[in-house]
């Protein structure tokens, strides 16, 4: 039997978490778009960078000290290792991050979570050509067109007030590419680094190039409101406590068997685009390009029958 999958004996708790922790990342982008307008960003790029740095360098701080008191000491990386994390941080933080802050103001919340999810679809195809044991099947091909369509119904129309923007939607397929080389790069330095570690140090790399990036532009902030604080305060702890609490779950289950709960992402991230952002989702194009990308994760990420 394949024990990469959650089965019935799968702990609830372990379930429960990677709902909670899926829920939690897809009210990440709708939450940016309250930021941008509590902290008065309009069109000046370098302040969305700037907002994208501080979240993600104070997450860096929290779990890297985290982690330093889960090791009683120094959260150490193998001399080998460095460069690795180093491009690590730069892929999957900065790039990844730079491309959605920016992206983001031209394209709709529900939208950006739609095409996000479609990193599960890149992932399987970059896979197929990396690892040997890791081949695209059937399954995985009609997972992928089904999720793929739900895609295109996306962006053939309106959905949430926005049109097809070929630098917003773009800038997230960036985004999307960027998650999909960095979760590779990721993969092999877990080999050597506890996942904590490297986490803690993409962060603050990533985080600390958002910054420096920004402030060469010029960027700051000024008036900033409670509203505005209580805003990052959550994007910050959705990073920190969503990333340490996804790691924390990877340590009990292999992540063939919690990837299927990453359909919570555009469902959270939809719903919460309404409530909270303001956007027209419930919609026959939107629940219809909802509903295939879900079931088009959900196939790609079936339970092979099990085997004597």
């Amino acid at each position: 039997m394949n024990t990469e999958k959650i089965s019935a004996k799968t702990p609830i708790a372990i379930i429960l978490g990677a709902i909670i922790c899926n829920i939690l990342f897809g009210t990440a982008v709708p939450t940016i778009k309250i930021g941008y307008e509590l902290f008065g960003i309009t069109d000046n790029m370098y302040e969305k960078i700037l907002f994208a740095g501080i979240r993600f360098f104070t997450s860096g701080v929290l779990v890297w000290l985290f982690s330093a008191i889960k090791r009683k000491g120094f959260p150490a990386v193998p001399k080998d290792k460095i460069p690795w994390i180093g491009l690590h941080g730069f892929v999957y933080t900065f790039l990844q991050y730079a491309f959605m802050y920016v992206g983001l103001s031209f394209t709709s919340g529900a939208k950006t979570t739609i095409i996000s999810a479609t990193s599960a679809f890149v992932l399987i195809i970059l896979s197929h050509f990396i690892y040997k044991n890791d081949k695209i099947n059937g399954r995985k091909i009609i997972g992928s067109c089904i999720g793929f369509a739900g895609v295109i119904i996306a962006l053939s129309g309106n959905i949430a007030g926005s049109e097809f923007s070929l630098i917003g939607d773009g800038l997230i397929f960036l985004t999307v590419i960027a998650f999909a080389i960095g979760s590779i790069i990721g993969k092999e330095i877990t080999k050597t680094v506890d996942s904590f570690t490297m986490t803690a140090y993409n962060l603050l790399i990533g985080g600390g190039l958002l910054i420096i990036v920004a402030k060469l532009g010029g960027a700051g902030f000024e008036n900033i409101g409670t509203g505005a604080i209580l805003a990052l305060s959550y994007l910050i702890m959705v990073s920190s406590v969503g990333f340490t609490l996804w790691a924390t779950l990877l340590s009990k289950a292999k992540v063939g068997g919690l990837s299927v709960f990453t359909f919570v992402i555009p469902v959270s991230g939809t719903i919460f685009s309404a409530l909270i952002a303001k956007e027209d989702v419930f919609t026959a194009r939107c629940m219809a390009s909802l509903a295939l990308l879900c079931v088009g994760i959900i196939i790609v990420n079936l339970r092979e029958k099990a085997k004597k």
